[in-house]
């Protein structure tokens, strides 16, 4: 049973670590967006 809490709260921290990589690139491509059409 601990093995399988073990592998959940892993998956969990691989999970969140993709999800906020994400979000700082899709914010990084907005900035880079804004950048490009204010020059």
């Amino acid at each position: 049973m601990l093995v399988v809490k073990e592998l959940l709260s892993s998956h969990k921290f691989a999970f969140s670590l993709l999800l906020s990589s994400h979000t700082l690139v899709s914010i990084l491509q907005k900035f880079a967006f804004c950048c490009k059409n204010g020059k």
